[in-house]
């Protein structure tokens, strides 16, 4: 796949075609190559234990605990940011799930909320561990946008999750830090509401049949909507990143347009 030297007339690889190839083999004194063998160890004593059907070995030991640890170590040998640990998990949760499954993968079904509480700011979310997938969305995102608000002000975040439209959508308005306690918010009524904000904020009319257009993103001076098909795969940690510098590059030609007004 990455030598200019293989096809269907050449059948040889030259060394910097290997050499290039991103591949860390560290030490074997090194702590995370330990960690690595100490994982991969456990996780063919635990495949041989399967094959002598010990049932009992299996739950002391399950393998999808291996596993994450086997990940953690490899994100630690390539030095991965937190961004990318989430990209590739979000990767082969949804995005690997889905060319496996099809329409069985569950990257289709509707996202996982397992919020108490339909509204609040950031800190609302880091008091809940681990965050679930929406939680995680909106933490994701609030980090990056919170860092262009502060140290005056924060967003606000508004879920709206009708039970009759297949879709989803979180309103993120700007206010200052302190916010008292947030009352129930009421989907379906809310629903016309945010394609107004969307006709207003796109400057354009927006099919009602909304599922059809995709992905909205619509940015103004006070407020960012995101609406998007409620399936799991379009709301996970990876796309709250992508969904932010989609939106903070939307204000910033909001605030070049102004100026040349």
């Amino acid at each position: 796949m990455t030598s200019g030297n293989w096809g269907t007339w050449y059948d040889k690889f030259i060394s910097g075609d290997i050499l290039s190839i991103p591949v860390r083999i560290p030490p074997s004194e090194d702590p995370i190559a330990r960690r690595v063998v100490d994982v991969v160890d456990s996780i063919r004593s635990v495949e041989t234990e399967e094959e002598l059907n010990d049932a009992e070995a299996i739950r002391s030991a399950p393998l999808s605990h291996y596993l994450e640890r086997l990940n953690e170590a490899v994100f630690d040998l390539f030095e991965l940011s937190v961004s990318d640990r989430d990209l590739v998990r979000d990767f082969i949760d949804y995005n690997y799930d889905l060319f496996e499954k099809g329409p069985r993968s569950l990257a289709l079904c509707r996202a996982n909320n397992s919020l108490q509480i339909f509204q609040g700011t950031i800190d609302n979310l880091t008091q809940r561990a681990p965050l679930e997938q929406l939680e995680g969305y909106l933490y994701s995102f609030l980090q990056v946008w919170n860092r262009e608000l502060q140290p005056k002000g924060e967003f606000h975040w508004r879920l709206i999750q009708p039970t009759n439209i297949p879709m989803l959508a979180v309103l993120f308005t700007t206010q200052e830090e302190y916010v008292g306690d947030f009352g129930p918010a009421n989907d379906v009524d809310e629903w016309e509401q945010v394609l107004a904000k969307c006709d207003v904020a796109l400057q354009a009319p927006v099919s009602r049949r909304v599922y059809l257009d995709g992905i909205i993103r619509a940015v103004s001076d006070t407020f960012i909507l995101i609406v998007k098909r409620d399936e799991r795969r379009l709301w996970t940690r990876s796309m709250a990143r992508e969904d932010a510098e989609a939106t903070l590059l939307q204000a910033v030609n909001l605030q070049e347009q102004a100026q040349f007004a």
